[in-house]
């Protein structure tokens, strides 16, 4: 983990990474990007540089959205999601540039960590309406045995790897944009 801020190095521009979206995977690129930017403007004060975005397969199998890199991070959408309707892929855009946000801070961007904590309870109020209560989740002894106990109150780690879609099993809805599964 990277304890310092980073810049991106020779980083392209939104209208460098919308062309390239757009052209490799046509309307659902242009949708990644134009949320990026969106997201950007009403979440993050238009501070985060453009970053490359990607539709495809990602890690794990499971995973329906990855974020990597430090020097310049990458946002990876699995390009199944699609089939679930905009309203997924945008919520997952946002997911991913918090954790974008923080690596470029040079912070720890877990979702059981303190700094990612920090941001879903910021953004909650205006992504999701109300505000939430989130905090690391951490192990304490209980008869004397460590378990992870979860605040009161508070978001379970699976919640809190899962903002915002935690607050819908099926997180769906908006247009269907077609795109070539790899």
């Amino acid at each position: 983990m990277r304890t310092h801020a980073v810049a991106c190095n020779s980083p392209g521009s939104l209208d460098d990474y919308l062309h390239a979206a757009t052209l490799l995977w046509g309307e659902a690129g242009r949708f990644i990007v134009t949320e990026f930017d969106r997201h950007n403007h009403a979440h993050f004060d238009g501070e985060l540089p453009p970053l490359p975005m990607v539709i495809g397969i990602t890690a794990y199998g499971h995973c329906i959205a990855l974020t990597r890199g430090y020097d310049r991070p990458r946002i990876s959408i699995a390009s199944t999601l699609f089939r679930d309707g905009t309203v997924a892929v945008s919520a997952t855009i946002l997911h991913e540039m918090i954790h974008a946000k923080l690596v470029l801070e040079g912070k720890d961007s877990a979702h059981n960590g303190q700094p990612w904590c920090d941001e879903i309870t910021r953004l909650s109020p205006s992504v999701l309406g109300r505000e939430i209560h989130a905090k690391p989740v951490r192990p304490r002894r209980v008869d004397g045995k460590p378990k992870r106990v979860v605040e009161p109150g508070h978001l379970s780690r699976k919640e809190l790897a899962r903002w915002p879609h935690h607050t819908h099993e099926n997180l769906t809805g908006g247009a269907v944009i077609p795109v070539d599964t790899y």
